[in-house]
């Protein structure tokens, strides 16, 4: 894959995450997505790749420092 010769990138909100895997799609190797992030949150980001059906072949794994029960729930979901 190239992606300008970076191996990771990181990207500050959820519109961009969103535009950098429309941009690569299954070239991703994975997504370490924060919940709490501005613009678009964690959840709405899966929402995107689970109708793009783009979770299929990316895998996604999920942090945040919100331990909620609900959240824990939900990311599974």
């Amino acid at each position: 894959m190239d992606l300008g010769g970076r191996g990771i990138i990181k990207k500050t909100n959820g519109q961009e995450c969103v535009s950098l895997i429309e941009q690569y799609g299954k070239e991703i190797s994975l997504v370490l997505l924060d919940i709490v992030m501005p613009v678009m949150d964690g959840f709405e980001i899966l929402m995107y790749m689970n109708r793009n059906h783009w979770i299929e072949d990316v895998p996604v794994i999920m942090i945040s420092s919100e331990e909620s029960e609900n959240y824990i729930r939900k990311a599974f979901k």
